[in-house]
């Protein structure tokens, strides 16, 4: 890495990340791999229609913003913005089911 201590060895997303082109990402060597890591902001069911909305374009706005971007980068945080309350609520059910069907398989149980 930066310092020459480290050397990374791949990328868990599902491309290479910008500055570290350098670097393979896992599916390249176990292909269909694919592990990033999320945030979403989320309120309660019943929160009115147009607030969701305005903080979601308040947060386009913020995540577009090139001195933001760049601040996100330099701590090795890359996002792609933020989607639509829909595409988010989506993605947020995927990736419930996804997990689900690995600590079934795994037989994960709560202790």
């Amino acid at each position: 890495m930066a310092g020459g201590k480290l050397r990374a060895l791949a990328v868990t997303s599902s491309q290479r990340i910008p500055g570290y082109e350098n670097v393979p990402t896992a599916a390249e060597t176990f292909p269909g791999f694919n592990f990033t890591g999320w945030m979403t902001l989320v309120a309660p069911a019943g929160t009115p229609a147009e607030a969701v909305k305005r903080v979601n374009r308040e947060l386009v706005t913020i995540l577009n913003d090139p001195s933001i971007v760049k601040r996100l980068r330099d701590i090795g945080f890359f996002t792609d913005g933020a989607g639509t309350p829909e595409t988010t609520g989506q993605f947020i059910r995927t990736q419930y089911n996804d997990w689900g069907k690995v600590v079934w398989e795994i037989g994960l149980a709560p202790e």
